[in-house]
Formats: C-alpha cells, structure tokens, sequence
C-alpha cells in the first residue's frame, strides 16, 4: 500500500483528521508504516510486498488549489506516477 502526504494538504492533513477525532477513529495504524520520501523520477524504490509506505511529498504536492483543500489535487507530477508503477512490477 502507498500513501502521500503533504503539509500543504489540507484535505487530509487538516479536514480529514478532525472528521476522524469527531467520529473516534483511530489513526495510529499511520504510524506503523515505512515512511520514505518521494524520490525524484526514475529512482527505484524496492517496494516489498505487503508493506505500507508513507510516502512524504511536501516538496512536490505543494500548489495550492483551494482554500478548502489546499494541494489535495496537486498530483499530476511524475515523480507521483513514479512509485505506483514501482509497486506494480
């Protein structure tokens, strides 16, 4: 499983989370995951099987495109596309 995050997020970093305090949701699970950064286009990865991978992309997902939600949208980047098509080999 792969996951992005950015601090300019807020979609997920802020709505997100007090949707899921509101509702008593345990968002600890986050933790337990690889966190790596997102690498630049043509890098590897080495995903392995049955890992959950944070990837932090604050240096990438970063346009701002609504007050709302911030960069939630801002994924159109290679260096997004770069790890699904890592993990699907």
């Amino acid at each position: 499983m792969l996951c992005t995050f950015s601090a300019a997020d807020l979609a997920v970093g802020w709505w997100y989370r007090a949707a899921s305090s509101l509702a008593r949701q345990d968002t600890e699970a986050a933790a337990s995951g690889i966190w790596i950064p997102l690498a630049a286009q043509g890098s590897e990865y080495g995903f392995q099987p049955g890992q959950f991978y944070l990837l932090v992309s604050s240096a990438v997902i970063k346009t701002d495109q609504s007050q709302f939600s911030g960069a939630h949208s801002d994924i159109r980047h290679p260096e997004v596309v770069r790890p699904v098509v890592d993990a699907s080999r």
